[in-house]
């Protein structure tokens, strides 16, 4: 016995207080009492605000739907879900490759900026005007010079500014545009004069 007194820290004893449980209890009480009381007036203050503007019990409620469907998601697919497809196959690759790609795109749309300069600050012929547009990319070619300003818009920005009818014309204009261009690029070239087949007389 003495050595197990002994062998217990400075200022502790072997008996345990009697009163620590009541004072654990009485804390869990006040807490509970404030929280109930909190609660309940955060709900009448609730009540009359709504009740002098309903509209803002529509916007909390519609809020906490799209925050709990928010969070649904994000559960079960991440945040990835509600980034863009290229920014989500940036993530899957390496450091060095996502900066070589940022790097050839910022070249290239350097190079397709500075021809659109020169065409548009100079004169050319038309055997240089053809040369500086064929140099162009397909993309840039095809975004500056064939399709509207509002295609260059993001597509929640578009759907905002013009609804979905907007998105679904712009789908059949695109399709109507690589279709012509595919029968375009079907059509035999025309065969140069001089070369024309002349029938064989024999």
């Amino acid at each position: 016995e003495d050595s197990t007194f002994l062998a217990l820290p400075l200022g502790t004893s072997s008996c345990t207080d009697p009163m620590g449980g009541s004072a654990d209890l009485t804390q869990e009480r006040r807490i509970l009492a404030a929280s109930t009381t909190t609660g309940t007036v955060t709900m009448c203050v609730s009540l009359v605000l709504f009740k002098e503007q309903p509209w803002l019990a529509v916007l909390l409620t519609a809020v906490s739907c799209f925050l709990v469907r928010v969070s649904l998601t994000v559960e079960k697919e991440g945040l990835a879900a509600y980034l863009p497809e290229i920014a989500v196959e940036l993530l899957h690759t390496s450091p060095v490759e996502v900066i070589i790609r940022v790097g050839k795109f910022l070249i290239a749309a350097a190079y397709d900026l500075l021809r659109l300069a020169l065409l548009l600050c100079r004169t050319y012929d038309e055997h240089q005007q053809r040369a500086l547009l064929k140099a162009m990319g397909p993309g840039f070619r095809r975004a500056v010079f064939m399709q509207p300003l509002e295609s260059l818009l993001p597509q929640p920005l578009r759907v905002f500014l013009f609804g979905s009818a907007a998105e679904e014309a712009e789908a059949e204009r695109e399709a109507a545009t690589g279709k012509r261009s595919t029968e375009t690029s079907r059509q035999p070239s025309p065969a140069p004069p001089g070369r024309a087949s002349q029938p064989s007389t024999t």
